[in-house]
Parts: structure tokens; sequence; C-alpha cells
């Protein structure tokens, strides 16, 4: 037809890839496997107009193994991410071939919009609802789609720490300044400070509900580098460096209770005692 690949085939790229399955109109339409140069099978799933749609499994250069939902050639929606030793990575939603650690694909999925439009997208002030519930889910300036400038966000469909966000966002995502408020977490009241791409990053402050405060830097969500930690009387109780969220210097101030049987360089603390140690590495 018109010269054009139909019905069942094989064809081969220019890299030496081979595409085994139906042909429609010229294009992959259908059941498709996938075999790289090094007669290696990468993909077995479906094709719609040359790209990947629906259900499929992919193998990347890291050999990591992807079991779920695609859309226009990217992994998109439920599935299922395993490293070559078949360790699962994640679970859960995709979201333009990324995990979605940011609820990106229920935003997108399971919300109505209303306000400004141009060109057939969100461009200007308008808000968000879920369309279940009609809860209202983001309120603020859209850019092309996209949250841009300031707004607030109910984080509902975040896959960690759900609250109510206030602040800056550009491309979609929180970045600059704002607060973050969490919502049933059993010990964290607030975050105020930097974001990038979604998660705290840069100077900020973490409040506890006990009144605890840390205020230092923070990388992608972690407690990072040189920090003071106060309690809710705003003495300073810990001066030190943090690493991955761990303590890694520590310096204690007189007058300051610790909990018993905490283990120290340096011996064993008493329960109410008091003691001036500074650098220590805690060992706990």
């Amino acid at each position: 037809m018109n010269d054009q690949p139909e019905g069942n085939g094989k064809y081969i790229d220019e890299k030496g890839v081979q595409f085994l399955g139906e042909f429609k109109n010229g294009k992959k339409n259908g059941n498709f496997i996938i075999i790289n140069k090094y007669n290696e099978i990468i993909y077995e799933g479906g094709f719609v107009n040359d790209l990947m749609e629906g259900y499929g499994k992919y193998i990347n250069e890291k050999k990591e193994t992807y079991l779920g939902e695609f859309k226009k050639g990217k992994k998109y929606g439920k599935g299922k991410l395993f490293s070559e030793k078949n360790n699962l990575i994640f679970e859960g939603n995709f979201f333009d071939d990324e995990p979605d650690y940011h609820g990106l694909y229920e935003l997108k999925e399971k919300t109505y919009y209303i306000g400004e439009e141009k060109n057939g997208l969100p461009n200007g002030k308008g808000k968000l609802y879920d369309k279940e519930t009609n809860e209202e889910i983001y309120d603020g300036n859209f850019v092309n789609g996209k949250f841009e400038g300031f707004g607030k966000l109910n984080d509902k469909y975040k896959r960690i720490n759900n609250g109510t966000y206030e602040g800056e966002f550009h491309n979609g995502l929180k970045n600059g300044r704002g607060a973050f408020y969490f919502s049933g977490h059993d010990k964290l009241w607030k975050y105020e400070g930097n974001f990038i791409n979604g998660y705290f990053e840069g100077n900020g402050k973490l409040f506890y509900k006990n009144g605890k405060c840390y205020d230092g830097t923070f990388k992608e969500g972690k407690r990072i580098g040189l920090s003071r930690v106060f309690n809710k009387n705003n003495q300073t109780i810990y001066e030190g460096y943090y690493n991955e969220d761990r303590k890694e210097i520590i310096k204690f101030y007189k007058n300051i209770f610790f909990p018993a049987k905490k283990r120290f360089l340096g011996g064993l603390m008493r329960e109410g005692g008091k003691r001036l140690v500074s650098s220590l590495k805690k060992i706990i």
C-alpha cells in the first residue's frame, strides 16, 4: 500500500534496532518487540502511531526494568522499576518518564481547571479542583499549563509528606521561597525556606510540634551541612554538622539534660546528668 509497511512485519533502523510487530498506515500500531543491536529484547508491549502506548516492559541502558503503563512514548501511569539485580527501586505513578514523587500524575488526571486560558492551556490566574470531591487543590498562576509564580497547593497527591504549600513555583514545581505545612505528621509541623524542583534545598528552618527548630541547610529534602537546633525556649541544644539527615559532629551546651543511656565518645551519659562536651561524634 503506497510502499508503506502494513500488517505484521519486521523493520530494522539505521542503528540496527529491530522492530517486530504490526504496522498500520506505515506506522507501528499494535503489539511490538524491540531488539537492540546486541540481539537483546529491550521492549515488549503496545505501540500507537510509532510511540510506546499502553502496558509494556522496557529495559534501559542501565539494565533497569520498567513494568507498567506508557503514554506517547514515555512512562506514564502505574508502574514498577527494578534494578539489574531485580531489586524493586520504585513502585507507583510515573510522570513524563520519571518516578512521580511530587504527585504530578494525579494532579493532571484527577483534577479539573477553572481560570484563564491561552492556546487551550491554563495561562494566568486559575484554580485546580479534585474531580471527585471538588476540593480546591491549587490556587495561583499558570504558564502554559504549569504552575508558575506564586501559588497555594494542597499536596494531597504527593508520595511523601502530604501537606499545604504557599510560595513560589517554576516549571510546575516548588522553586524559590515558600512554606510547607505538614498534614498528619506525628513530629513535623512546618518548613520555611528555599525549594528547588519540589525539594527542601538551600537555607531553611524545620519546625517540630514539640517546639524544636532546626535552622540550617538542606539537599533534596535532607538536612546537610552546618546547622543549629533550638528547643521550645529558643535555647541552642545542638550545633554541628548533618550529613544525609544524620548528625556528624556534636557540640553540647551546659545546663541541657540528655536522655538516659545515650552513648558518646568519652562515656555514658547518666540520666538527669549535666555535661559540657564539644566536637564529639555520636555512636548511638
